[in-house]
């Protein structure tokens, strides 16, 4: 990938995080790494904990000031967060009426309904989605109907489109970002991919010690609270990595 779309990606993923909840994760993920470095070994290397020590201190530093901390998560996530979580819930709606319909009737078409990656929290993933539910909702329409759900085609093509719009007007704030907020949120960017392959990497390493394992999910970026990214009780919406 070019090093622009890169730097965007780290920039954009940063934006989505809340900075104290990142800064707590990293603080108990590099503990985690430092205990277990000999068990980790090249799958995660000492090179890496170091990264995510210096990654730490440098959100750390500028989230500090004051200023930059102000404008932590821009206004612009906000439409963004709201349109997916709508467009992400009238695919559960939709695909709830699926299930009323055609769950014992025709399993074929229910398996359509259901086919696709799993949305998480991917925006990618959620378009995809809604572009594979669109033609059956149309060819199911009457049937769907009859479980509540009119005109879902259409409805599911407006959803998509908003979340498009806000993704834009995401992509044109982050364009406008001063100097600072930038590097904080690439940094925040940087520091939450890395610690999602440490996640990777502990789970392959203790495999056979899931407890242990657990102890590398990322519980704190994930929480629900009203100081998550989502705000009002919502989780943060990071792209699939």
């Amino acid at each position: 990938m070019d090093p622009a779309e890169v730097r965007k990606r780290h920039v954009s993923t940063g934006a989505r995080l809340r900075s104290p909840q990142l800064m707590e994760q990293g603080t108990a993920s590099i503990a985690r790494a430092k205990e277990d470095a000999a068990e980790l070994g090249a799958r995660f290397p000492a090179a890496k904990i170091a990264e995510m020590e210096q990654l730490q201190a440098q959100v750390s530093g500028l989230f500090g000031d004051q200023a930059v901390a102000k404008t932590d998560v821009p206004s612009a996530t906000a439409g963004e967060r709201a349109a997916f979580r709508a467009a992400k819930n009238l695919v559960g709606d939709c695909l709830a009426a699926a299930t009323n319909t055609f769950e014992i009737e025709e399993p074929d078409v229910l398996d359509a309904f259901r086919a696709g990656a799993k949305i998480g929290q991917s925006v990618s993933k959620l378009k995809a989605k809604i572009a594979l539910l669109v033609p059956l909702a149309t060819t199911h329409a009457a049937a769907l109907d009859a479980w509540g759900e009119a005109d879902l085609a259409q409805r599911l093509t407006a959803a998509s489109e908003a979340v498009s719009a806000e993704e834009a007007a995401q992509e044109m704030a982050m364009t406008d970002l001063p100097r600072k907020t930038a590097e904080l949120y690439e940094a925040k960017g940087k520091l939450f991919f890395l610690i999602k392959r440490l996640n990777r990497a502990a789970k392959r390493v203790f495999k056979d010690a899931p407890e242990k394992a657990r102890r590398y999910d990322l519980d704190v970026v994930y929480r629900r609270s009203g100081a998550s990214p989502g705000g009002g009780g919502a989780q943060p919406t990071p792209p699939a990595s």
